[in-house]
């Protein structure tokens, strides 16, 4: 049959098509805009909360509609605060507000007693002495602007019962940051939404008002979940080697209760892009495809992964039931705010960078091929984190570093490479403002394809190890487990052999989040007052306890630092804080703790130099450290405060006195008008 129109029929065959490409890039955008848009809406999604186990079953569940192998979930344990909320009642006005707890000051949630905080609630602006000047702080509750970086420490310490930030219209996780100490202060810390917060300001405006305040906020086992998908190899040879691709799901936010994370749920959205498009186009090597809990929680969820599947050491190989031995790990770690690319090879150690060259190339060499397919300039779309040109290096495109869960993996000896989403600061990650109308669902639809593309050349790439020199003399497992027993002492016993279950142990006490990340974990002891932790690199890692009482929110057990305790948990350095050796194949710390009440102080800074103090020691009445104490200090300038831990049975009359960096001493005395006074 002829056609009598043949230009007619040209215009419709082009017409179908263009419709038909059309239609396929809008399947692939609204693709990745149900993952964020589900994942976005979830509440909360850090691990422990209801959002991050629906998170889970949503990936569990799609990596089964695509039917590219048998999919895999397992489990692990942390703790995490879980924020059940607070109420805000003032007098005169008939509802109550809606309050959100923030992230604890190291330990010390938002919790507040039943019997709840009274007192009149005072605009404080952003909480700057000026601000203040004139204002009766002690036994009040303060309201500040959250963009008000530290100042609430001026405020808690003045004596205010209670802080609450009204949100703002923009912040970042800068401002984040400061919101929460690296100390365990008792000074509880609010999230008020913007449209009451600005009402209850102009109120505040105008008079004074009688408050309370309720809360809770508990310490509980939370459980991650990390599931894989195998997708076995098409090729005889090629399927022997296996690449690992990984990206994490979970969320973070200074406010617990409210982690939207949209934005972070952008590497998941991009690892089930992948997964579909292995549907139709099966790799010649074996593709483990990774979606790990727990990044922001210390990136607990990697290290149990590598931990179960991916170690090198023997003694912990050896162990494990379902060996992957991967011969290139591969995380993702996306955002939005740019369409760029990076290739990292997650190290600045230039002893290792020669080793990685090849990747960098042979990665660059992928996108110049496939770039332009794409519509994308290749001098633009990806950049070589590796071996950079020009004299730039990695901190060039990614200004201050990141915490991609591949670093763990090249701490377990693999051969491990990051693709990260460059020249984007994260600016909202860690707050309630990481929202999905945030997202640019045009950058992520940019950079998937390349991912995408990237991917199934590295995947079917038969020279991909061919110049690539050996690693195994210069890439180890470092990676160490450490057994945690906390104690006590029994009544009149020189032994801390009492067991202490329900401890909440903390690895790297006080440590700021990094972009989002928090470096410090938390666990649970069980009922033999002993935590199992893995993945700790080798080193000296810091390292404390606490018993933490949920209904008050009070720290009932804290780190004796006594001379009676040291002599089991070694001495503290700098004074105040203990820490584990990691060394050998199996680890073990013990940390004494002991009965307390906590008595805080504030402005450590030294008037000569504007820094924090240096060294700490306590002193009692008598010139001689205490039968037991505690102490626990801020970690960085911006945080001078610290918590003094003393006996029950402690009081004024013990005297106790901190003497700081070696030549200023703080009395807790009532009085100065004599020596017997002021002792």
């Amino acid at each position: 049959m002829t056609c009598k129109h043949p230009h007619k029929f040209l215009a419709v065959l082009i017409i179908i098509l263009s419709i038909s490409t059309l239609s396929h890039g809008d399947s692939k955008s609204n693709y990745l805009r149900e993952t964020v848009e589900f994942m976005g809406g979830l509440g909360s999604r850090i691990v422990g909360y209801p959002g991050a186990k629906r998170a889970a079953d949503f990936i569990e569940e799609k990596l089964n509609q695509f039917q590219i192998g048998v999919v895999t979930r397992e489990k692990f344990k942390l703790a995490v605060p879980i924020d059940y909320g607070g109420t805000l009642k003032i007098s005169g006005v008939p509802n109550s507000l809606q309050l959100y707890g923030l992230w604890p000051n190291l330990v010390r949630t938002t919790t507040i007693p039943d019997t709840g905080i009274f007192g009149d609630i005072i605009y404080g602006s952003s909480g700057s002495y000026s601000d203040l000047s004139g204002l009766k702080i002690k036994d009040n509750i303060v309201l500040l602007e959250f963009n008000s970086w530290n100042n609430w420490l001026i405020s808690a310490s003045l004596g205010a019962r209670a802080i609450i930030f009204i949100e703002p219209e923009q912040t970042g996780r800068a401002q984040a940051n400061e919101k929460f100490s690296s100390a365990p202060l008792d000074v509880p810390r609010f999230w008020l939404e913007r449209d009451n917060g600005i009402l209850l300001r102009s109120l505040l405006r105008k008079d004074v008002y009688k408050a309370s305040i309720t809360s809770r906020m508990d310490w509980e086992v939370g459980e991650g979940n990390n599931i894989h998908v195998v997708v076995e190899g098409s090729d005889d040879e090629l399927s022997k080697e296996t690449i690992i691709i990984e990206a994490y799901f979970d969320g973070i936010s200074v406010v617990p209760g409210l982690a939207p994370s949209a934005e972070t749920s952008s590497s998941v959205a991009v690892l089930l892009e992948y997964a579909r498009y292995l549907k139709n186009k099966k790799p010649l090597r074996t593709v483990v495809l990774a979606a790990t809990d727990g990044h922001f929680s210390g990136k607990q969820g990697i290290r149990h992964f590598l931990d179960r599947h991916a170690r090198t050491h023997p003694y912990y190989s050896t162990k494990i039931t379902q060996p992957f031995d991967p011969s290139l790990f591969i995380s993702l770690d996306i955002s939005t705010k740019t369409d760029q690319l990076g290739i990292w090879n997650n190290t600045n150690s230039y002893d290792l960078k020669r080793f990685f060259t090849p990747f960098g190339r042979r990665f660059a060499e992928y996108n110049a091929k496939v770039a332009p397919q794409l519509g994308r300039d290749p001098e633009r779309s990806l950049i070589n984190g590796i071996s950079p040109i020009r004299g730039m290096d990695w901190d060039t495109f990614m200004p201050g570093g990141i915490s991609v869960n591949s670093i763990n993996a090249l701490n377990a000896g693999l051969v491990s490479l990051a693709l990260v989403t460059v020249n984007d600061g994260r600016f909202t990650i860690n707050t309630p403002h990481d929202v999905v109308q945030n997202v640019n669902f045009e950058n992520l639809q940019n950079q998937s394809d390349l991912i995408n593309s990237i991917l199934d050349l590295a995947v079917n790439d038969r020279e991909l190890f061919s110049n690539v020199e050996d690693f195994g003399p210069v890439l180890k497992d470092n990676l160490r487990s450490l057994r945690t027993k906390v104690r006590a002492f029994p009544r009149r016993s020189q032994v801390p052999d009492r067991k202490v279950d329900d401890a909440l142990v903390v690895i790297r006490p006080g440590y700021k989040p990094h972009k989002g990340v928090h470096l410090s974990q938390y666990f649970f002891t069980d009922n033999e007052g002993i935590v199992d932790i893995p993945g700790l690199k080798i080193g000296a890692t810091p390292i404390t306890a606490f018993v933490i009482n949920n209904n008050s929110g009070k720290i009932t057990y804290a780190p004796d630092l006594s001379d009676r305790a040291t002599k089991f948990h070694g001495s503290p350095f700098g004074g105040w804080m203990l820490d584990a050796k990691i060394r050998w194949e199996s680890n073990e710390k013990t940390i004494v703790v002991f009965p307390s009440i906590q008595m805080a102080f504030f402005s450590m800074i030294d008037p000569q130099t504007m820094d924090a103090f240096g060294g700490i020691s306590v002193i009692d009445k008598n010139g001689v450290k205490p039968r037991q104490f505690g102490i626990i200090r801020g970690r960085r300038e911006s945080d001078p405060v610290g918590v003094l831990f003393t006996p029950l049975d402690s009081g004024f009359n013990d005297g106790y006195k901190l003497i700081v960096g070696g030549r200023m001493l703080l009395l807790n005395s009532r009085g100065s008008q004599s020596e017997d006074i002021a002792r």
